[in-house]
């Protein structure tokens, strides 16, 4: 076993972060970034008014009901 493999399962069992999982890390953060951007855009519409046909489509139907 070289010494690299030696030293990376060295690290494994002592619960050291390798070079590989601090690469996962970063490939996640662009998701997170999208997700964040994505969430904070549509925070707004949960708290508006019904609008245009709103009442007849929601409020009204008896599918919904």
């Amino acid at each position: 076993m070289s010494r690299m493999a030696r030293l990376q399962n060295l690290n494994r069992k002592l619960g050291r972060e390798t070079e590989k999982s601090s690469n996962q890390a970063r490939n996640f953060k662009p998701y997170l970034l999208v997700g964040i951007t994505a969430i904070v855009c549509y925070l707004n519409s949960l708290f508006g008014e019904f609008v245009y046909d709103d009442y007849e489509v929601i409020e009204t139907n008896a599918d919904i009901r």
